[in-house]
């Protein structure tokens, strides 16, 4: 009963830059959810604890800064936790200025043309294309000579570099063998 009360928005993944802001990974149907609010509840310990936004920033990952929590160490025990909002904090349907679930596009079509940088192994190649696959988006990279496709999956992406064309991402150990 508990969980009625709350909507599952996303959650946060690491602390960015040194200022306590953490990045968020949400739920596309959520966003305008995401801005409008004041405080966002924070799954701990199978308890929902509320932290009030300072700041949200919608670069092309999306980042929070909670209230008192102003550095790295502040912020770190609060990564890799599920985020919610109360139901009644979720935008009714004429109160939504943007249709995000009827998109058409792919979610990272954007990215054709990055190079995709591996934490392990460096370089693997520049995106050729995007694909649509039943359960996910790929990219397509000539790696080492051999066309291949990986996962574009915002759990294996850390870093976007816009103005370097670059996609930093923790691949799968032995997805590049494949």
């Amino acid at each position: 009963m508990h969980n009625l009360k709350y909507t599952h928005i996303g959650r946060t993944k690491k602390v960015h830059g040194t200022e306590g802001e953490l990045k968020v990974h949400l739920f596309e149907e959520f966003t305008e959810d995401f801005v409008a609010a004041e405080f966002i509840f924070l799954d701990i310990d199978g308890g929902k604890v509320p932290f009030f936004v300072e700041n949200i920033r919608m670069n092309d990952t999306p980042f929070v800064l909670f209230e008192d929590l102003y550095s790295n160490q502040d912020a770190v025990p609060y990564t890799a936790k599920q985020m919610y909002l109360r139901r009644e904090d979720i935008l009714k349907e004429e109160e939504r200025q943007f249709d995000f679930t009827q998109e058409e596009t792919l979610q990272f079509r954007k990215y054709k043309g990055f190079k995709i940088v591996d934490l392990t192994h460096g370089e693997v190649g520049e995106i050729e294309d995007i694909i649509e696959m039943p359960q996910q988006e790929m990219a397509q990279v000539t790696y080492q000579g051999n066309e291949i496709l990986l996962p574009m999956n915002d759990a294996l992406i850390e870093d976007v570099d816009s103005k370097s064309m670059i996609i930093v991402m923790d691949l799968p150990e032995g997805i590049l063998e494949l």
